[in-house]
């Protein structure tokens, strides 16, 4: 019978503790951050939705991913990484009023609802949540870059269709980011 040599139970555990930044949430909670996880945000995106087309009220929805955590991660260790996931929902959710929500959606995807706030308010937040993201968590490491993605739905339409012109937005902030980062 083969027994786990400290080898082995070393991989694992750097194996898990990787798992704990990487993986996405799959509750109504997240562990990691204490943030809520996906299945809050579909919920109260269905209920935001509804309240949005009954009342017309503006809402944004408002998408956030981390990169270079990978990198953190091989250089200083999972639990760096784990680290930088927890301070990076702390400055989202410290960039938001009481009445707005914020989600963590996957490994370092976090998701932003502002409730009454319109497209160019959204902006500014966006510009106010990316200068703290800068401070805080670019001073832990250079290699760390935050993208951004947005949209408010219009009277007629869902968040569900405003959360595809803000992942679309991601994308191309992402791509963007990509294409001025220098090798080496």
């Amino acid at each position: 019978m083969d027994t786990p040599t400290a080898s082995s139970e070393q991989g694992s555990n750097a194996n898990a503790a990787r798992e704990r930044w990487r993986a996405a949430p799959e509750g109504w909670q997240d562990g990691l951050t204490e943030l809520p996880g996906p299945l809050f945000w579909r919920a109260i995106l269905a209920a935001e939705s509804a309240r949005h087309l009954r009342y017309r009220r503006p809402v944004t929805l408002v998408l956030a991913e981390v990169s270079g955590l990978d990198a953190l991660a091989d250089d200083w260790g999972d639990d760096v990484a784990s680290q930088v996931v927890i301070a990076s929902g702390r400055v989202f959710r410290g960039g938001c009023r009481t009445s707005d929500y914020v989600v963590r959606l996957g490994g370092t995807r976090f998701g932003m609802l502002l409730t009454e706030t319109d497209e160019v308010a959204a902006i500014n937040f966006v510009e106010r949540v990316r200068e703290r993201c800068e401070r805080q968590l670019r001073g832990a490491e250079e290699r760390l870059e935050v993208a951004f993605g947005w949209a408010s739905p219009t009277a007629s339409e869902t968040l569900l269709v405003a959360a595809e012109r803000a992942e679309a937005r991601l994308r191309r902030e992402q791509d963007r980011e990509a294409g001025t980062r220098r090798p080496g």
